[in-house]
């Protein structure tokens, strides 16, 4: 029975936190071998932008529209586990 993690974090130029963590679970038997592997993307469920684009926002107080820069983030949390079997 082998049981293997890594975690791995990095920080790009621009700010963005890439992040994930991987691990695998290795079984033998008589005549075949079991892998089970999971692996989390965004680990730390940062809000990474997935585009950019220009809105405006109103200031109630001075009355101005300033244009500013929006983002939005798609899927905070990506999981992924797999099965396999080796004969």
């Amino acid at each position: 029975m082998i049981l293997r993690f890594l975690v791995i974090g990095i920080i790009s130029e621009c700010g963005l936190t890439i992040d994930w963590i991987s691990g695998e679970f290795h079984q033998k038997e008589k005549n075949y071998e079991r892998v089970w592997s999971f692996w989390c993307y965004n680990a730390y469920a940062n809000n990474n932008p997935f585009f950019l684009y220009y809105g405006n926002t109103y200031d109630e107080i001075t009355g101005n529209t300033k244009r500013v820069l929006k983002q939005t983030a798609l899927f905070p949390l990506v999981p992924y586990i797999t099965w396999t079997a080796n004969f």
